[in-house]
């Protein structure tokens, strides 16, 4: 338990005119009997309440005689350094004039929480510590007699009686697997390598940079996240395999105006998956801005296939 040793005192305590009429009317023996009740109460009643305390006991703790209790009681309280309601005395405004004394027992919970925290943090390290060892060591440790057996030798050592009663068994963690040195494209990727293979010696759009929004385009044909029919790489590795078969019967197709983004839109994969975009008749007016352009030749190749 914290217990305080010293109080403190303003250094205009002996100019303050309750101070000066206690000296002048009680002499300086009441000044120094009050100085040591202070003391006493910041040792034994931090609060300033001086609960189950007697005329005699403060003058005990004052260390006045038993004769002179009335009278030092008496003239504290008249001069105001004590205060009384009928049944407790307590010292006047003793939290305002001793904060540090009247907050011990606030530090004292404060110091006990900082030190629980201490030891937990402790024993954790020690846990740690205890299952980095047996995951290296390949140990195992009997719960009921605290010891611990090496499986590679079957030989049995001690374990420190702190450890093994106070903590628990450590379960030794599984090896991680080992990383692989080469790893393998990820799907946009091969569908990446896949068309500059397939379609683009046959007449497609070069793909000379890869775009966000090429990547865009590749993760809503593979279904990922777009709320589309979802397609393997592999099932976009047959589409373009059938897209090539096709190219040499359509003129748009090997004009080199037709991409990737194009050909991945789900809505033009169903159509072609169909058999929709056969030849059609370029010469007539064209809008000038490239995507209508190829976006009109779509529209005009749908309406020939749906007329045939």
């Amino acid at each position: 338990m914290a217990v305080n040793e010293d109080i403190r005192i303003k250094i205009d305590l002996f100019n303050h005119p309750k101070f000066q009429e206690l000296e002048e009317e009680h002499g300086a023996g009441v000044c120094l009997r009050l100085f040591q009740l202070w003391g006493a109460v910041a040792r034994f009643k931090p609060d300033g309440i001086l609960t189950g305390w007697t005329v005699r006991t403060i003058a005990r703790q004052a260390g006045a005689e038993k004769s002179e209790a009335e009278s030092l009681v008496s003239a504290l309280v008249d001069s105001g350094f004590l205060d009384f309601d009928g049944q407790v005395y307590s010292c006047h405004d003793w939290a305002d004039h001793q904060p540090w004394a009247a907050g011990v027992k606030d530090r004292e919970k404060w110091a006990k929480k900082m030190n629980q925290k201490k030891i937990e943090k402790r024993r954790r390290l020690q846990l740690a510590k205890i299952e980095q060892t047996d995951t290296g060591t390949g140990t195992e440790t009997d719960t009921e007699t605290g010891t611990e057996t090496d499986t590679a030798t079957g030989t049995v050592t001690d374990t420190p009686h702190h450890l093994s009663n106070s903590l628990p068994t450590p379960v030794p963690k599984p090896k991680p697997a080992p990383k692989p040195t080469h790893r393998a494209p990820d799907e946009i990727s091969q569908v990446i390598n896949d068309y500059r293979e397939i379609l683009e010696p046959v007449g497609f759009l070069p793909l000379n940079r890869v775009y966000l929004s090429d990547k865009t385009a590749i993760r809503a044909a593979l279904g990922l996240g777009c709320g589309e029919e979802p397609r393997s790489a592999s099932e976009l590795r047959e589409y373009f395999v059938s897209l090539k078969a096709r190219a040499g019967d359509s003129s748009l197709m090997k004009s080199g105006q037709v991409g990737l983004k194009t050909i991945l839109k789900p809505e033009n994969i169903r159509d072609l998956e169909n058999g929709a975009w056969a030849d059609i008749d370029q010469s007539k007016p064209k809008p000038k801005n490239q995507t209508e352009r190829v976006l009109d030749m779509i529209e005009k190749e749908r309406r020939l296939q749906c007329r045939a």
